[in-house]
């Protein structure tokens, strides 16, 4: 058999919870203020999406990719056009080797871009940009998304693996 509690006992947890708050609220005001030690995670879906995203690294002064084009050109070629042709933007382009990718980087006319390629064994079906302190995982084939990692450790780590695939591969010649 149950028998109803009086409606004060309610009252009276709610004002024991409060006490409780307000005694740890100088504890959580310091803790919200210190400066965040985690990444800040940015998620962008669709065409604009991704598309603010390659803007946003063309006001970088330097890009690093792991990608290619043969996808990137289905929603973003004008985009994507952008960065071979940048007079001041500093780019190292790591693609697949494909006629798409191919034609791109000897059509490239801006002084500070660089591409190299990869054995045609390999296929990389996102794109993958490191720029200033951020990483951008680029999704261009099914989903339309990218995600955007802030954190100069992250960007450094990949930095440090992009420089060592970049050795490892063959310079392109510029036609022209």
């Amino acid at each position: 058999r149950y028998i109803p509690q009086s409606p004060d006992l309610l009252l009276q947890g709610f004002a024991e919870k409060h006490l409780l708050l307000q005694g740890a609220l100088d504890d959580l005001k310091a803790i919200s203020a210190q400066p965040s030690m985690r990444p800040k995670i940015r998620i962008f879906e669709g065409i604009s999406g991704v598309a603010h995203v390659y803007e946003e690294m063309l006001k970088s002064s330097g890009v690093q990719f792991f990608g290619s084009l043969k996808d990137i050109n289905k929603y973003f070629s004008s985009i994507a056009a952008k960065f071979p042709r940048h007079p001041t933007l500093h780019v190292q382009d790591i693609l697949t080797d494909n006629p798409i990718d191919r034609r791109y980087a000897s059509e490239a006319t801006a002084p500070h871009y660089e591409a190299r390629f990869l054995p045609s064994l390999f296929d990389v079906s996102i794109d993958c940009a490191i720029y200033g302190n951020s990483v951008a995982i680029l999704s261009v084939r099914k989903e339309l998304f990218a995600a955007v990692i802030e954190s100069e450790d992250v960007a450094n780590s990949l930095r440090t693996l992009h420089r060592v695939a970049w050795k490892a591969l063959v310079p392109v010649e510029k036609e022209g």
